[in-house]
């Protein structure tokens, strides 16, 4: 990434992209070891890795087992020491290379990853870990932004691949791969230089720019008179995919990558700006990509003794897999326990099993193999899953059938929004606004439903849909439950749209009697375009002259006849749904076709994971914990799980703290009051807030970012999971602190262990998954469903939902139950690991085309190898029962290894191995 023409000496007043650009210059052709005398080492190391290819490092004594490429390496050093120690070390490296084609030992390999102290798992997914599954190796290189994957036979490489942790699967194929560094007498591999920073400034004239904060008119002028004076110039974008945005906002050359401060240099005729002048984005510690939310296999966290029902049996307990063998024939089956007796399940015939997924503390009954109630029980579901069905049917036909409104893209006003919004766009926010951009652009009427943890960006999206609506002549309406959020949300909308000719008004019982008059009126004459507000703008009286969105902000603590009256007064109004609570993926899957669905599951660049301990009740501990915050400037939350001990808690932290403001709310309090208090916090009125678990969800207290819960082994893993969430959603560190008494039972204790063990972003799906899936069932799907979607469990309820909108559709899709009589079955030594075996078993029994077949045949190729003929067996069987299940003359299968069996109405239809699937294909 050289910009810079010549090399230059670094002096500790530079600004930090010109030591920065400097380096990059100078790491084209050499490793660097840098004697650094400031304390930007952290951004440099950010700005560096940030391009591709290179790498940075700060100085440790395990360093060289972290360097895995002879070139391109930054280390910053801070003393002679340390300077020394670098350069013996970079002196006497070689690096291990492994080329395509080439023999080698997999076993040396793997000895030679243990010795640098990798660690070995199943499944490869951050750096520092390898995995190996037959002639398959995995490899997470230190510094890398992908693994890499190794495939051998015998001792031969026949391939290397770059694999995407996330999916698992290959992305493209490379010739050879730099494993890691070895210390070796012999002549060094790296060719390296040593940079020494200068005290005092520099000799050639550096200046900083000066801040461009949503200035988009004045930086573009600065650029053009920079331009006219002969200056290249250059604007460093910090995400993915931004070039061509600032390429068309600022007309000039854009490079992505993360350098926070720009520079004007006359010597070179070079100008860098960035997006810290433009957006006033602070320097974050920069993380590699991780993968956050569930991991790929749907089964990894099966365990004996989880529940699972099968539809025709009712619910059990899961005993493990077991290969039995019957008249010399082997296969593997799922084993479950019932009330009186245990069921082998074939692993060809897995779709009618599904996990079932409890709630918090329910206690779950087990069925009788004998008794007929779980038929009685399946029977209801059944009818209920398929009066939903036709329903979401029903409103998808409506919604396809009516046209809707055309927003057209306003580039020129759109732009200069987005480059004012201080943070930096993730991923996911960006993918999301894509697709809420596609649906307004599109004459269909939008109904999208948006999910995404607390904190995750979903009010900027809505702000955008909003804008574009603005923009377009229509207005908008940002529905939400309660007034502090109307507040929070009118607070922020008309920060960010000041300077922009977009009216923005709040309606809720804060709104003055006359100011709500003034905003019927400018709703009607069309003079304010949009509108926050409570169940107040529901109001039969209320006309608009241009309404086009639709926004609801946590929909599901509307009542059902909110709901009703939000159905008939908005019929033909697009509508966009936010929700925090987390979507399963089964359910994004099932609904896909019916729902316009959008997952938010990136969290906010720089956003820390929320410190948690977990321990006795301590009055030290919550003294020392509260000066912590109030030195900070900070705001503490306390919460108790009973409204008896409120008053209790409040004396003792009075007592504690004479000088604090202490509030105190619960849910018995009338709703206005509590909103008061609650509004009061928000602006800023107490220090702690002590009150019962019913801190406003959606809303932000950028402020409180220590929370306190007492008793919380009362709490379920999910509601642990929400309070936490309530802190560290902002730039400065969240602290929480769950304290119990010292007597606790074995279930408690075990939920507070895995609260303090997955504290990390995103982690909403791994902590809570039973409690949050089922309470996400209710919340998007409707009361009235959660009711049946227990007896059957929510796996179940995906599928069979899925099943009846094909029927509906007119797509017949019924399996067979089918007889195997060859070996079928995954080897332990093809893959080892038992629930990824189970998981692919799973994936298998749910495949229901051939292209979903072919694929999954790809995906076991690449990560495990070629396939057994056991494995090829279980293809066969799944592929005869995909093309059977549209014929309604089958009854039954039998699979021979030389023949097909087909039970039919009219009897007995043999086929031979190799002519059958032809004679399927074709056969109406």
């Amino acid at each position: 990434m050289s910009i810079l023409k010549s090399p230059y000496p670094i002096y500790t007043l530079h600004p930090s992209g010109f030591k920065t650009l400097n380096l990059l210059h100078h790491l084209e052709k050499h490793n660097v070891v840098f004697h650094s005398k400031t304390d930007e080492d952290e951004k440099i190391i950010e700005e560096v890795n940030s391009f591709s290819g290179f790498s940075a490092y700060t100085f440790d004594e395990n360093l060289e087992n972290k360097i895995s490429s002879p070139i391109r390496n930054l280390i910053i050093v801070k003393d002679k020491k340390e300077l020394d120690y670098a350069r013996e070390m970079l002196s006497t490296l070689s690096f291990f290379k492994i080329r395509q084609g080439e023999e080698i030992s997999l076993t040396h390999v793997v000895d030679l990853l243990s010795e640098k102290n990798f660690e070995r798992t199943n499944i490869v997914e951050k750096s520092g870990e390898f995995a190996v599954r037959g002639g398959i190796l995995d490899i997470f290189l230190h510094g890398k932004r992908e693994p890499i994957r190794l495939e051998f036979s015998g001792n031969k490489v026949l391939s290397i691949r770059i694999f995407d942790p996330e999916t698992q699967r290959s992305i493209k194929s490379v010739s050879e791969v730099t494993l890691f560094s070895t210390r070796r007498k012999a002549e060094s591999d790296t060719s390296f230089i040593i940079l020494e920073e200068l005290e005092g400034n520099s000799p050639f004239s550096v200046l900083h720019n000066f801040n461009y904060l949503g200035k988009v008119e004045l930086l573009k002028d600065e650029i053009e008179r920079l331009k006219s004076e002969g200056y290249e110039v250059y604007f460093f974008a910090f995400g993915e995919n931004k070039e061509k945005f600032f390429e068309e906002l600022l007309r000039c050359s854009v490079i992505q990558g993360k350098i926070y401060n720009g520079f004007v240099f006359p010597l070179e005729k070079i100008a860098v700006f960035t997006e810290t002048e433009l957006r006033g984005i602070k320097h974050r510690r920069w993380i590699r990509k991780e993968h956050y939310g569930e991991r790929i296999e749907d089964y990894t966290d099966l365990k004996v003794g989880d529940y699972l029902v099968h539809l025709d049996f009712g619910i059990g307990r899961f005993a493990g897999l077991e290969r039995i063998e019957i008249e010399n024939i082997k296969y593997d089956t799922l084993r479950i326990e019932y009330k009186d007796g245990i069921v082998n399940i074939p692993v060809h015939n897995l779709s009618k099993v599904e996990k079932y997924v409890a709630e918090e503390n329910e206690r779950v009954e087990i069925s009788t193999l004998a008794s007929p109630h779980w038929q009685v029980k399946r029977a209801k579901a059944l009818l209920e899953t398929y009066k939903f069905a036709m329903e979401l049917l029903k409103i998808h036909s409506y919604r396809k059938k009516e046209r809707g409104f055309i927003y057209k893209p306003v580039p020129e006003l759109e732009y200069k929004l987005y480059a004012e919004f201080p943070y930096e766009e993730t991923e996911g926010q960006i993918r999301v606004m894509e697709e809420i951009f596609e649906d307004m652009e599109s004459p269909k009427i939008m109904d999208r439903l948006v999910a995404g943890e607390v904190g995750f960006g979903k009010t900027e999206i809505a702000l955008r849909a909003a804008f574009r609506a603005a923009v377009n002549s229509f207005q908008t309406i940002v529905l939400v439950p309660t007034t502090l959020l109307a507040l929070q949300h009118y607070t922020n909308f008309t920060k960010r749209l000041a300077n922009y000719p977009v009216k923005v008004a709040m309606l809720s019982r804060l709104t003055h009697p006359r100011e709500k008059d003034e905003i019927f009126q400018g709703l009607a004459e069309g003079k304010i375009d949009i509108v926050i507000g409570t169940h107040a703008l529901l109001r039969s009286d209320i006309s608009f002259f241009n309404l086009g969105l639709l926004i609801i902000d946590e929909e599901h603590r509307f009542g059902v006849e909110d709901k009703e009256i939000i159905r008939k007064k908005f019929p033909m109004v697009d509508t966009l749904r936010l929700t925090a609570t987390p979507i399963p993926r089964t359910l994004y899957m099932s609904l896909g076709k019916i729902y316009d669905l959008s997952i938010l599951d990136t969290p906010p660049p720089g956003r820390e994971a929320v410190e948690t301990y977990v321990g006795k009740f301590d009055k030290e501990i919550i003294k020392q914990a509260i000066l912590f915050e109030i030195e900070r400037n900070g705001k503490v939350f306390f919460v108790n799980n009973r409204i008896s001990g409120i008053r209790e808690i409040v004396n003792m932290l009075e007592e504690m703290f004479p000088d604090l403001r202490i509030g105190y709310a619960h849910g018995r309090m009338p709703k206005n009051l509590l909103e008061d208090i609650y509004i009061n916090f928000y602006l800023g009125a107490y220090d702690i807030l002590v009150s019962t678990p019913i801190i406003e969800a959606g809303v932000d207290f950028p402020e409180a970012n220590t929370i306190i819960v007492n008793n919380a082994h009362t709490f379920g893993l999910a509601d642990l999971h929400q309070l936490r969430g309530r802190v560290g959603r902002g730039i400065k560190k969240g602290y929480a602190y769950f304290l119990t008494p010292s007597e606790i039972s074995e279930e408690a204790r075990k939920r507070l262990s895995i609260i303090e063990k997955y504290s990390e972003l995103g982690s909403g799906f791994k902590i809570a998954m039973k409690d949050l899936e089922l309470r996400g069932a209710g919340e998007i799907l409707g009361k009235k469903q959660h009711g049946f979607v227990r007896t059957i469990g929510l796996e179940m309820f995906f599928r069979l939902l899925e099943q009846a909108i094909l029927e509906l559709e007119g797509q017949k899709f019924t399996e067979k139950e089918v007889k195997v009589k060859t070996d079928a079955y995954i080897p332990y030594d093809y893959i080892e690991d038992e629930n990824i075996r189970l998981s692919f078993y799973k994936k298998l029994a749910d495949a229901k085309t051939e292209e979903q077949l072919q694929r999954l045949r790809e995906e076991l190729i690449d990560r495990f190898g070629p396939i057994p003929k056991e494995v090829e067996e279980l293809f066969y069987v799944q592929r005869i029962k995909i093309l059977t299940a549209s014929k309604e003359n089958i009854k039954g299968i039998v699979v021979e290894p030389s023949e097909l069996i087909l039970e039919t109405s009219e009897g007995k239809k043999k086929l031979k191995r190799g002519l059958d699937i032809e004679f399927l294909r074709k056969w109406a």
